[in-house]
């Protein structure tokens, strides 16, 4: 009982110490944030998702594909039906071409973004309370995924990414629970319907459907045997994700013949970013994974291999992301037209040289592991060590946690430019590792106390 009355004080304390998060900075509307806020305002305003301009009080838009996912317009809507002021600067964000002058009051959004961030923090909580059995190892890893900057740099902006760490946050639940009891194929069901509303704020995130079947394939071919087991356990997320996608997959391709969640051109956009990453030589490729490294990487390449492989590996206007930005996608369109230019960078901007093509996504892949900045680096490091020392359900755990983060980071670096933005999810392994890792050597540092003191230390420590 006591226990238990502890463990609500703390998550209250956590409720106060992310409500501060949000509410106490400014908001900041990003360069993605207008296209969110047309779609959902179009949405509150007409009962219509679409990609259209909004235009307060004007004809109803024609229904169309969403520019990523439709999760984030409908929260957008909520959160303009609950308040005329947050109405007002969404309107403001939306219409404005110049968007950071506007007065932004969005309270009930900052009420939607703390409770999801919230529910995000206590998912970790309750994972590290699963793989550790212990309540004080679970806060202290809930305490670490509070440190790691992704976790608070976009509970300021409009974006998608508090609904994605929430959305996450009850898939890495679903997962170990499905885990559990493997046989159990309602289990696995449930993953797959959570995963259909983790692609509804990612869509990338449907990519994991495939992942997870080609890691099941692998498997069996390891283990030799329960094919039908891990057959059965794939099939049916399958079929859990696909009770949530088929119903936008089915509007969509009734009334647009098209076989996808969102606007095409918003993967061809992806493409032109990430496709013109390929022009690398060999040197700016092997420059790149010092660049890469947080903090320190980019001062290390400039003094390795000069200035100008920095600019073009930054985000500046000779860099690769830019030319993507602003010429790839321009010449692509030209080459081809909407609906075939993301067929044409592949044939002619990834498939041409497929070597390349790997060398670069790998590169891509090492940026997106450094979530939480030194953080990242230090738990990249300490991963394999850990995990060598740890006890084997502890090792298995975080391994299983690290299977769809890893996937995904490759996933964004194969299809996009693997930024750390997409790899919040890290978050939650990360915190873990660094967790066990203080543990550890939290236990060393008790040889060196005298043995009596010692004593009456552990008897406040985990036991495990």
């Amino acid at each position: 009982m006591v226990t238990c009355r502890i463990n609500i004080v703390l998550a209250l304390l956590l409720l106060a110490v992310l409500g501060g998060r949000v509410f106490l900075k400014p908001t900041v509307v990003q360069p993605d944030s207008p296209r969110y806020l047309q779609m959902g305002l179009n949405f509150a305003d007409y009962g219509v998702l679409t990609a259209e301009s909004y235009v307060p009080g004007g004809p109803v838009p024609k229904p169309g594909l969403a520019l990523g996912g439709p999760f984030t317009a409908w929260e957008i809507a909520l959160a303009a039906k609950m308040s005329d002021a947050t109405k007002e600067s969404f309107q403001c964000a939306a219409i404005t071409p110049d968007y950071r002058t506007c007065d932004m009051k969005i309270v009930s959004l900052q009420a939607i973004y703390v409770l999801e961030i919230f529910i995000f923090h206590m998912a970790v909580w309750f994972v590290a309370r699963s793989v550790f059995q212990n309540d004080v190892k679970a806060w202290l890893a809930t305490g670490l995924s509070l440190v790691f900057k992704e976790s608070g740099a976009y509970v300021h902006s409009i974006l998608s990414e508090p609904s994605h760490m929430m959305t996450v946050g009850f898939f890495f639940l679903a997962w170990l629970y499905a885990f559990a009891e493997p046989e159990k194929l309602k289990r696995w069901f449930l993953c797959g319907l959570i995963l259909g509303f983790v692609a509804l704020v990612k869509p990338a995130w449907s990519a994991l459907v495939p992942g997870i079947a080609v890691c099941g394939v692998l498997y069996v071919i390891w283990k030799r045997s329960e094919f039908k087991r891990v057959a059965a356990g794939v099939l049916a997320l399958t079929a859990g994700t696909a009770c949530i996608s088929l119903i936008f997959l089915t509007r969509n391709v009734i009334q647009f013949g098209f076989w996808g969640l969102s606007d095409p051109t918003y993967l061809s956009l992806s493409y032109a970013y990430r496709f013109t990453y390929n022009a690398m030589n060999w040197t700016e490729w092997l420059a790149s994974w010092i660049f890469f490294l947080p903090d320190f990487g980019d001062n290390l390449t400039k003094s390795l291999f000069g200035q100008d492989v920095v600019d073009k590996l930054g985000w500046g206007p000779d860099s690769y992301f830019i030319y993507g930005r602003d010429v790839l996608h321009s010449k692509a369109l030209a080459a081809s037209s909407e609906k075939t230019v993301s067929a044409y960078l592949l044939k002619n901007y990834f498939f041409n040289d497929i070597v390349k093509s790997i060398a670069v996504t790998a590169s891509l892949m090492w940026r997106g592991l450094f979530v939480g900045n030194l953080f990242g680096l230090v738990a990249v490091i300490l991963a394999g060590p850990m995990l060598y020392c740890a006890k084997p359900k502890i090792r298995q755990a975080l391994i299983l946690l690290l299977l769809p983060c890893l996937i995904m980071v490759g996933v964004h670096a194969l299809v996009s430019i693997g930024i750390t933005r997409y790899s919040i999810p890290l978050i939650v392994p990360y915190a873990l590792i660094l967790t066990q890792v203080l543990h550890v050597l939290g236990g060393e540092a008790l040889r060196f106390v005298p043995s009596g003191l010692t004593a009456k230390i552990k008897t406040f420590l985990p036991k495990n």
